[in-house]
C-alpha cells in the first residue's frame, strides 16, 4: 500500500484518486485540472469558465472583466485562491485596487512591496498593477508557486518577472530573518479557512498573528512604510478584527509608541465580510486620513477607525480605551492579543463559557468546533485510561499494591511520567515551529531528538542505578527540573538569537538543545522499572500500562492546557507533575529502604 501511494504522489499515475473531501464531492461541476500532495497540504486546481472575475473584497466596479478560463487552487479541501490572470500588461488589472485588501496601493507609489502568502499571485498582481517598484513574496507552500508557474498561459509568468521574486519560506520566519526593509508588506487572508471543516485549524498555532509578529511587521518597514492586513469581520461579534487590532495596538505599545490610535486604521466591505487594518511606524497625517475617507466614499467601503476622522463602535471601545484589559475580560469571545507563548488566534473561546462556539459567526464559529471535539477527545481517551488500565489495575492488584513498598506511590510515579513527558515534549515541539519554520520541520526534528535522546538516556540510566535505581531517581528528576526551568524562561530568547542561521544549521542547533533534556526525561521510567523489578515485579507490566495510558491522555491535555494557558504554561504544568512523581518516589525510595531484605525476598519468591 505505501509503495502504491509513493507511485501515486509523485509520479501521477492516479491509482488513487480523491473525489470526496470534507464531505464534499470536489468534481461535482467543476474540471480539476491540478492536483499534488506534500507532507503538509493538498492542492486541487479547478477550471472554471465565463463568469465573473472573483475577488474576495471587491467593490462594485462595472470594468471588472469576465473571464473565458481561470484556475481556482482549493488547499486542503476548504481554502481557495485564484491564480491571477496577468497578459503582460499590468494596467489591465487596475480593478484590484478597488479592492478593500488592496487599499494601501491607493497610499504609496513606486514602493518596495513585500506579500506575505502570495498563493496565486493576486495581491503581487495588484501591487504591479498600481504602479509599485518591485514586489517580492514569501510562500510557505512549494506547490503553489508549482501552480502559478505551470498556468503560465494564464499567470503570464508572473513569478518570473524581474521585478518579483518568490520565496518559499514561512512568512514570521523569513521577515524575522530579513536584514532590509520595505514600504509596504501585506498580509491578506493568509491560511483563511485551512482545515476548517475539520475544526482543527484553531488548534494550530499561528506564529502570523502575534504581537511579537506584528513587531517584526513593524520593524521591517521603512520610516513611512505601511503593514496592511485582512482578517474577517462579522458584524454582530467581529472576533477576528477586534483581535487583529488589539495584536498591532500591543505590538505599536511595546514598541514604545505611545499614541498607538494615530498609527491605524480599520477599513471594512461589509458585504464581503472583510476588514483591512493599516498600520503605519509613524502617525497617518492629515493628508492620509483624508484620502482614507475619500476612498471608503468612492468604493463604497465602511471606516471604522482612521486617525482624527473615524471612530465607530466596536473599534473604538477598543482603540481609545483607556483599560483595554477590561474590554478584553468583558467581551464574548477572546479578543486579547495573541503572543508567541500563547499563539492561537482563532481560539476565541473563554475557558469559562466553552458552549459559545455555537454563537460565534462565519469561519470563528466553524473553526470552534475543533474544541468540541477536543474537549470530547480528552473526556474519551480518560474515560478509557480508567476503564481499561486504572480501575482493573486498583481492582485485581489493589492487595499487591497495600503490600508493596511504596504501595500506591508507584501508581503516582508512573502516571506522573507518562502525563509529565508529553506535557513538557508538546509545548517544546510548538516552540520550535518558529525557530525552524515550519510545524513539519518542528514535529520531524524535536520528536526525533526527544526519542532518541531518551532511548539514550534510558540505556546510561541502567549504568547509573547499580543497585540503588530509588536513589538515582531522586536526583535525575530535579536535575531534569532544573533544566526545565531554564528551558521555560530562558529558550526564546536564545532561538530568537539564532534565527538568522540557515535550515541546517537551525537543524543541528535544535538537536543539540533538545539533547540533555531528552537524557534526562529518558530516564525515570526504566529506574522506577528497575525499583519495581526489585520489590514487586509482577507489578511491572501493569505499571507500563499505566504510563502508556496516561500519555495519551497527556497528548490531548498538553493541547487543552496550552490553548488556555500558553506554552511555557503548560511547560510549568508538566514540571510540576514532574515534581510530582519525584515525591512519590521520595515516599518509595524510604519505603523500599525500611523493608527488610528478607521480606522482599519473600515478595520477589511469590511474585505477588
Amino acid at each position: 500500500l505505501a509503495v502504491l501511494l509513493v507511485v501515486d504522489g509523485p509520479l501521477g499515475v492516479g491509482i488513487f484518486q480523491i473525489n470526496r473531501v470534507k464531505g464534499v464531492d470536489e468534481t461535482v461541476g467543476r474540471e480539476r485540472v491540478f492536483e499534488e500532495w506534500n507532507s503538509f497540504s493538498r492542492i486541487v486546481g479547478f477550471r472554471i469558465t465565463n463568469e465573473e472575475i472573483e475577488g474576495w473584497g471587491l467593490s462594485g466596479d462595472p470594468n471588472r472583466p469576465t473571464i473565458a478560463e481561470q484556475i481556482i487552487l482549493l488547499i486542503d479541501g476548504d481554502a481557495a485562491t485564484p491564480i491571477a490572470l496577468f497578459d503582460g500588461d499590468a494596467a489591465n488589472a487596475r480593478y484590484l485596487l478597488n479592492d478593500v485588501t488592496n487599499l494601501v496601493y491607493h497610499l504609496r507609489q513606486d514602493a518596495d512591496v513585500l506579500v506575505i502568502g502570495p498563493g496565486g499571485g493576486r495581491d503581487v498582481l495588484a501591487a504591479l498593477a498600481s504602479g509599485q517598484a518591485n514586489v517580492d513574496g514569501v510562500e510557505l507552500n512549494p506547490l503553489m508557486v508549482d501552480a502559478v508557474n505551470q498556468f503560465d498561459h494564464l499567470s503570464g509568468g508572473i513569478y518570473g518577472l524581474p521585478n518579483v521574486n518568490i520565496t518559499i519560506d514561512e512568512g514570521r520566519n523569513f521577515i524575522a530573518r530579513a536584514d532590509r526593509n520595505w514600504d509596504i508588506i501585506q498580509s491578506s487572508l493568509v491560511d483563511t479557512w485551512a482545515a476548517t471543516s475539520a475544526g482543527a485549524f484553531v488548534l494550530s498555532e499561528s506564529n502570523l498573528y502575534t504581537v511579537e509578529a506584528f513587531q517584526d511587521y513593524v520593524s521591517h518597514l521603512s520610516e513611512d512604510g505601511i503593514f496592511t492586513m485582512s482578517r474577517w469581520f462579522h458584524g454582530d461579534r467581529p472576533t477576528e478584527t477586534l483581535r487583529m487590532t488589539a495584536v498591532a495596538l500591543t505590538a505599536l505599545e511595546r514598541m514604545g509608541i505611545e499614541d498607538a490610535p494615530n498609527h491605524i486604521a480599520v477599513v471594512i466591505k461589509p458585504e464581503s465580510l472583510i476588514a483591512t487594518l493599516l498600520v503605519k511606524r509613524t502617525p497617518f497625517t492629515a493628508e492620509e486620513s483624508e484620502r482614507l475617507v475619500q476612498l471608503t466614499q468612492e468604493f463604497g467601503f465602511t471606516a471604522l477607525q482612521i486617525p482624527n476622522r473615524v471612530a465607530e463602535p466596536p473599534l473604538r471601545d477598543l482603540v481609545y480605551n483607556a483599560n483595554r484589559a477590561n474590554f478584553w475580560e468583558n467581551y464574548p469571545s477572546d479578543v486579547s492579543p495573541t503572543t508567541d507563548d500563547k499563539p492561537y488566534f482563532f481560539y476565541t473561546l473563554r475557558l469559562d463559557n466553552l458552549d459559545d462556539w455555537r454563537y460565534e459567526q462565519g469561519v470563528s464559529n466553524m473553526n470552534n468546533q475543533g474544541v468540541f471535539v477536543l474537549y470530547s477527545l480528552l473526556g474519551i481517551v480518560t474515560a478509557l485510561a480508567l476503564l481499561t488500565i486504572i480501575l482493573p489495575l486498583w481492582w485485581k492488584r489493589r492487595q499487591a499494591l497495600t503490600q508493596t513498598p511504596g504501595g500506591a506511590l508507584y501508581l503516582l510515579y508512573f502516571t506522573g511520567l507518562g502525563l509529565g513527558f508529553l506535557m513538557v515534549e508538546i509545548p517544546l515541539v510548538q516552540r520550535f515551529s518558529l525557530f525552524l519554520g515550519h510545524p513539519i520541520y518542528a514535529l520531524a526534528v524535536i520528536l526525533f531528538a526527544v526519542l532518541l535522546f531518551s532511548g539514550v538516556g534510558s540505556y546510561l540510566s541502567g549504568r547509573l542505578a547499580h543497585a540503588h535505581p530509588e536513589r538515582t531517581a531522586t536526583w535525575v528528576i530535579p536535575v531534569l527540573l532544573l533544566l526545565l526551568t531554564v528551558y521555560a524562561y530562558g529558550l526564546t530568547p536564545v532561538l530568537r538569537s539564532l534565527l538568522h542561521l540557515e535550515l541546517p544549521a537551525r537543524i543541528g542547533l535544535s538537536v543539540l538543545l533538545i539533547a540533555p533534556l531528552g537524557l534526562l526525561m529518558g530516564m525515570p521510567m526504566p529506574l522506577g522499572i528497575s525499583v519495581l523489578d526489585r520489590t514487586r515485579p509482577a507489578l511491572i507490566p501493569w505499571m507500563w500500562g499505566v504510563n502508556g495510558a496516561t500519555s495519551v491522555v497527556a497528548s490531548v491535555l498538553a493541547m487543552v492546557v496550552s490553548l488556555n494557558i500558553g506554552l511555557r504554561g503548560t511547560l510549568l504544568v508538566g514540571m510540576a507533575i514532574y515534581a510530582v512523581a519525584w515525591l512519590a518516589m521520595l515516599g518509595i525510595r524510604v519505603a523500599v529502604n525500611r523493608t527488610p531484605i528478607s521480606e522482599r525476598s519473600l515478595e520477589l519468591a511469590t511474585g505477588d
